[in-house]
């Protein structure tokens, strides 16, 4: 596989420079990695296993290959199971991004019932399940046949013509190899699984940029959001695949650090989106009577007033509970006219009620 001969496109003293390189950009992707861990154990991201399992791997992945990718540089060959292995972590680098980068849209769009691929998710239940398992099936099909591919290019099963540029050189090789009049299968399809990422991420990183202008509970003042951050990720992962084989490998692998930190920096905005999300649920689902959400806030989360509103001195009073049927009871009516009385001693201001509503 070519990506561990990048030696033999380097000349001594690049050698040493590669290594160096490649050293610092092993280190940045583990510090990656430990980011990547302390973002996805927030809550929003508890029930998401594609997320929590493959984006992390991926991180893992990434590192081991930019480690190997140093020690290969300074003309040091790793025993060759080492060298399998990490021809197995490379071909499964794509299709973990894709599945992880998908799973992530996916959620943001759920959270507010948004549509995303012509389907809509309801906040705690599928709205249209065969379309969402048709979705997330045809996704995973793709990831399965991109790590297929990677699988074939890196041990050249079923290749007749074996090619040296194939992992290390990029598009701009190609289209000089096409222009000469020649053709190469191996270079070619080694291409193919960053390219299909790179559409795929043009997608989700739009549509999340649209989620964010329209939809996001946190309104941003101009369309140029932190929602805009993975379009100049995938720009990076995309640019890296232009090069020949004196820059492609690092490259290439600097432009999958750059994607995935882009990433990063999106993932506490999707936190905090979902957290005023489920505020605003858990907000509503108590002023319909505590019937939905199932788990009902605590009084002092329900009355976020000012200091010194109406409500926000009713919170204070030992006498009040709950604004609930079960505690009121049968003398419901009875109490509705003491809490009135209450409201307007204390601050003046006229009211009437409603059932168990006021209105000041």
């Amino acid at each position: 596989m070519g990506f561990l001969n990048v030696k033999d496109a380097l000349s001594p003293e690049e050698q040493t420079s590669y290594a160096i390189a490649f050293s610092i950009l092993t280190a940045a992707c583990g510090i990656a990695v430990v980011q990547t861990i302390l973002n996805i154990t927030s809550r929003p991201f508890y029930g998401m296993h594609s997320i929590r399992v493959f984006f992390p791997y991926s991180c893992i992945a990434l590192t081991l290959e930019n480690a190997m990718l140093s020690m290969c540089s300074s003309g040091n060959d790793p025993a060759r199971i080492v060298q399998n292995i990490e021809r197995v972590l490379e071909a499964t680098l794509v299709p973990s991004l894709l599945i992880s980068f998908f799973e992530l849209t996916y959620l943001v769009h759920k959270t507010r019932s948004v549509q995303f691929c012509g389907i809509y998710e309801g906040h705690s239940r599928s709205k249209n399940p065969f379309r969402t398992f048709l979705l997330k099936s045809c996704i995973r099909i793709v990831a399965i046949l991109l790590m297929v591919i990677g699988l074939v290019v890196n041990f050249c099963l079923f290749i007749t013509n074996e090619s040296t540029n194939a992992g290390l050189a990029g598009w701009w090789t190609l289209m000089n190899d096409i222009k000469g009049g020649d053709w190469d299968n191996h270079l070619f399809l080694s291409l193919i699984p960053p390219a299909i990422l790179g559409l795929f991420a043009s997608y989700f990183s739009t549509e999340l940029w649209r989620y964010g202008t329209e939809h996001s509970m946190v309104v941003h003042s101009s369309f140029w959001n932190p929602w805009f951050s993975p379009f100049f990720g995938t720009v990076a992962l995309l640019a890296g695949q232009m090069f020949g084989p004196k820059w492609y490998a690092l490259l290439s692998n600097l432009g999958f650090f750059v994607f995935i930190e882009f990433i990063l920096l999106l993932l506490p905005e999707v936190e905090r989106d979902w957290n005023e999300a489920n505020e605003l649920q858990n907000f509503l689902g108590a002023l319909s009577g505590g019937k939905d959400p199932p788990s009902r806030p605590l009084e002092a989360d329900i009355l976020k007033m000012e200091e010194g509103s109406a409500y926000g001195k009713l919170a204070k009073e030992d006498s009040i509970k709950t604004f609930d049927d079960s505690v009121l009871g049968p003398t419901k009516k009875d109490n509705d006219i003491a809490i009135v009385s209450t409201i307007e001693a204390e601050t003046g201001v006229e009211t009437f009620a409603l059932g168990s509503t006021f209105k000041i």
